[in-house]
């Protein structure tokens, strides 16, 4: 829409011609200015452009740099208003879920800001920047100073501004995020469209940010979890509850970067301080402590409390606490950076191993005679129990020792697994031919029933022929008009129309044979609006990019799949050769079940089945190891997972004694020698 006068809103049109026109240029010069003006005039524009050059490269350089979002914010703000010379800059934020949640502002710059505005106008403000961001267009928004009608979209300044949504999120359609620019009041329309462009090239640029800062994040998270799966490892190893409680206060403090983390026991009222990072010896006197363990005593949220403090010693302080609810464990964590509570999640599956690792480290120490063989043993080798006794302590020893190798132990086999949909009940939604995406109607993880349309392809090549094959029928079917008008006056004269008779069904032929062509190319076309033919959820987190509209496809690109969500998913597994045999041994007397674990989710096992045998054995390129596939099968549908995501494959094989589980690898290899020289049964 092309306003006529700048009181009228315009959005965006990337097509509409502004050469000439420079960010904050106003009307042309007069038919009277003087060739030394338009000199002036020149240079001067010039010299803008080539600022406003600078300011686009300074900006798209942050862009791509690992800042924070405040960051990056802070300099987009001051590069906007410095490359316009607006009257403000303001960006917004809100977090998509739920809807209703208003914006606010995270960075603001500039004489006018969301602070100038009347708290009775808010209201309005917040309509009109609920509605740009559902429209998702970039639009300039006159003034209109004092509005106050709540349900009314409204600029309630008195200067028009410049409202463009910035897309972090390709492909969710979701806008958290807009760009304000109050503009100087006195610019024509032209001006206006001007800023507007270069709002919407400032926008993408941050949006570009967005993008990389969520992927930055993501392998931020990656990461931590990968070395939390090690911590996590480790305390598992230990037995001794002294070395478990140091080794969960300095592991934390190494992989969460935190300056101190104690370890207290909360058994209201009372609370102890068991272990302090990198500290041999607490001194339960001093501030710290007492401050360590008030925060231990908060109520907590969730199972995690913040503490935000001004001095320098405890600016932020983190309580957490297990899942387990009968857990007395408090970790409380302070750290100087607030960056730290990122990783809550993370935080919060290290305190749950935590708190079982100690838990089982005490179940050790109490076990009988633990302490006693542990605190005897230096004895024994320095020679100062009687001889006498040595004999009976070494029976009671080995005599113990085969008691608890042969207590039945429960075995587990591990082995990696890849989680995706039956083919079987999978749609495959490919390009029929050279086209290009005209319009997607659905998104990943959407759900669909069946018939409903999921993309819509052109293909130039079959419009340009339709188009050529009506041209065609019209000329034949004209040409046949005036043979058949020939025909009639011929015959009414009485004369032969034998060769107008002829020429007449001819072109009636060739018009069939067109017809025919056009029913067939229609039919190409109509082929081209893919529809489901199942109910399910859509699948597409592998190809999204390919997706986007006007973006060309060859004949065969995957599009996207649709996966039903009532019927199972299977697990493909590769197990290690020297577990097969227990595997299968379990499989034969019904004792074997089996659970599958997501990477991303491992807390929440999956039960699984194994309904076909294991696959021949085949030695792995990478690694060299003589493995064994298997595929199993969910008993539960997964609604909307990602097909292909890593797991793990968790079998459980029964019962066999400790000393089995310990030595079943020299086991096997003995068994297999000893077939080797005398032979099998």
């Amino acid at each position: 829409m092309n306003p006529p006068s700048p009181h009228q809103p315009f959005v965006f049109q990337s097509a509409v011609a502004t050469a000439g026109v420079a960010i904050g240029a106003g009307a042309g010069t007069g038919a009277g200015a003087g060739r030394s003006t338009v000199a002036t005039q020149d240079s001067l524009v010039h010299d803008t452009r080539r600022e406003i050059t600078e300011i686009i490269r300074e900006v798209a350089v942050a862009a791509r740099s690992d800042r924070t979002i405040g960051q990056f914010s802070s300099l987009l703000v001051d590069h906007i208003l410095r490359a316009m010379a607006a009257e403000g800059v303001v960006i917004w934020y809100r977090n998509s879920e739920p809807p209703d949640v208003p914006f606010a502002p995270i960075q603001r710059c500039g004489r006018i800001t969301d602070k100038t505005i009347l708290p009775e106008c808010a209201a309005t403000h917040q309509t009109m920047l609920s509605q740009v961001a559902r429209e998702a267009i970039p639009v300039v928004v006159p003034a209109t100073p004092g509005a106050s009608e709540s349900t009314v979209p409204a600029n309630p300044t008195d200067t028009p501004a410049a409202v463009v949504p910035i897309e972090s999120d390709t492909g969710s359609g979701k806008i958290e995020y807009l760009i304000e620019v109050f503009l100087e009041p006195e610019g024509g329309v032209t001006t206006q469209r001007g800023y507007l462009r270069f709002v919407v090239q400032m926008a993408d640029l941050a949006g570009e940010f967005l993008r990389a800062a969520e992927l930055r994040r993501l392998k931020r998270t990656t990461l931590i979890s990968q070395r939390v799966d090690t911590a996590i490892e480790g305390l598992h190893r230990n037995t001794r509850r002294e070395q478990v409680q140091a080794a969960i206060v300095d592991t934390a403090a190494d992989l969460f970067d935190f300056d101190r983390v104690a370890l207290c026991i909360v058994d209201a009222p009372h609370a102890t301080l068991a272990a302090v990072s990198h500290v041999n010896k607490i001194d339960h006197r001093s501030d710290g402590a007492r401050f360590l363990l008030s925060a231990a005593g908060m109520e907590l949220d969730d199972g995690i409390g913040v503490i935000a403090q001004e001095n320098d010693d405890h600016s932020n302080t983190f309580v957490v606490a297990p899942h387990d609810s009968a857990s007395t464990l408090r970790l409380v964590a302070v750290s100087s950076q607030a960056s730290s509570f990122e990783n809550r999640d993370q935080l919060r599956r290290f305190v749950d191993h935590a708190s079982v690792s100690l838990r089982n480290a005490s179940q050790f120490d109490a076990i009988p005679g633990g302490r006693l063989l542990a605190s005897m043993a230096p004895a024994l080798q320095s020679g100062q129990i009687q001889w006498w006794l040595r004999p009976i302590f070494t029976a009671c020893v080995l005599t113990m020792l085969i008691i608890l190798a042969m207590l039945p132990t429960p075995m587990y086999v591990h082995a990696p697994a890849t989680v995706r949909p039956d083919p079987q009940h999978v749609q495959q939604v490919s390009a029929h031919r050279d086209s290009i995406v005209l319009t997607r109607y659905v998104g990943h993880g959407d759900k669909v029933q069946k018939g409903d349309i999921l993309i819509a392809l052109k293909d130039e090549n079959l419009e340009d022929e339709i188009r050529g094959l009506t041209r065609d029928q019209s000329v034949l079917s004209e040409k046949q008009k005036n043979v058949e008008s020939e025909l009639r006056k011929v015959r009414s004269q009485g004369k032969d129309g034998t060769t107008l008779q002829n020429e007449y069904s001819e072109l009636g032929v060739n018009l069939t044979g067109i017809d025919d062509l056009i029913s067939l190319r229609k039919q190409h076309r109509e082929s081209l609006v893919v529809r489901a033919d199942r109910s399910g959820r859509v699948d597409s987190w592998r190809i999204e990019e390919r997706l986007a509209e006007g973006l060309p496809l060859k004949r065969g690109d995957q599009l996207m799949r649709i996966v039903a969500d009532d019927k199972p998913w299977i697990v493909d597994v590769t197990v290690p050769q020297n577990r097969t045999s227990s595997i299968h041994q379990s499989s034969e007397s019904e004792t074997l079940r089996v659970q599958v674990a997501l990477d991303s989710s491992p807390d929440q096992p999956l039960s699984a089945t194994m309904n076909q045998p294991m696959g021949p054995s085949v030695i792995q390129t990478d690694s060299g190891l003589r493995t064994s596939s298997v595929r199993l099968q969910l008993s539960s549908p997964m609604a909307g997972s990602l097909s292909g995501v890593p797991a793990k494959a968790i079998f459980y094989c029964g019962n066999r004694p400790a000393a089995y589980l310990l030595f079943q690898d020299v086991i096997a290899k003995a068994r297999e020698l000893a077939g080797l020289y005398f032979g099998h049964d």
